[in-house]
């Protein structure tokens, strides 16, 4: 088993046991640290180590110029994600959280390509839209002046941070600016599916995505697609148990739930 000091700072470790049968790697929303999955490490506690990314621009590499592309996120990544995988022998999952989703989604399918990379039991992609739908439905911050932008992002993450205050928002707006553009100037390349199964979860409040705008992950895997609805998604103890759930399915064997498709409720 691979000593966890060194995974790297790229990868980080969330809280949870090194020693764990499963490493579940996870990937955050747009201008978030792996200090975001903090609590994920009580819900998984014995079934997962989790290892939460952290991009370039924040916490200790917040001198680091962020990438503000995919592609950029995806090679800065890549050859620390590979060392990891091939050394530490256990089974892994990917889970990505809304634009996470499609960085991680983008490194497995770079990762396929080495055939000395073992491939994950899953990807869980949670309130995203596929790929294909990711960039054009963003908004097209990396047009945006300074002012508009600051403008965007305030009323986008109320509730969040105060970025109405001009020593917090000049902390955060480099990396906010390229992650918001990594997504909005996204395009897939075509072709290469995933070799492994892909988990889509969504909610069923006004604000999470539909079940049809989701359910076009389907399409990006070759190995099966399972559809989780969860009623409060938006509420971590609620997330946090479905991930447990994934966890023990990385060590046990993804269940096949009866047709292509399952809800939970």
């Amino acid at each position: 088993m691979m000593d966890p000091s060194k995974s790297g700072i790229k990868f980080h470790g969330a809280g949870s046991a090194p020693d764990a049968p499963a490493v579940l790697y996870v990937f955050g929303e747009a201008g978030t640290g792996s200090a975001s999955w903090g609590w994920l490490g009580a819900h998984v506690q014995g079934l997962a180590e989790v290892r939460a990314v952290r991009l370039a621009g924040r916490e200790s590499r917040y001198h680091e110029p962020p990438a503000d592309s995919i592609a950029g996120q995806v090679d800065d990544l890549l050859p620390d994600f590979e060392e990891l995988v091939r050394k530490d022998g256990r089974p892994y999952a990917l889970v990505g959280s809304c634009s996470g989703a499609v960085t991680a989604y983008e490194l497995l399918r770079a990762a396929q390509q080495q055939p000395d990379v073992p491939g994950p039991a899953y990807l869980a992609v949670v309130n995203q839209r596929t790929p294909a739908e990711s960039g054009c439905a963003a908004a097209p911050v990396h047009d945006f002046d300074e002012e508009r932008f600051r403008e965007w992002c305030t009323t986008a993450l109320r509730g969040q941070v105060d970025l109405r205050r001009p020593d917090v928002y000049e902390f955060f707006a480099d990396t906010l600016r390229a992650d918001f553009s990594a997504v909005s100037t996204y395009v897939p390349e075509p072709g290469q599916l995933l070799r492994c199964p892909v988990v889509a979860v969504c909610g069923d409040t006004p604000d999470d995505l539909s079940v049809q705008q989701i359910s076009g992950w389907a399409a990006v895997g070759a190995d099966g697609f399972h559809l989780r609805v969860l009623s409060g998604l938006a509420k971590g103890e609620v997330l946090g148990a479905e991930i447990a759930r994934l966890a023990r399915a990385v060590v046990s064997g993804l269940d096949s739930p009866a047709g292509e498709s399952e809800q939970r409720h």
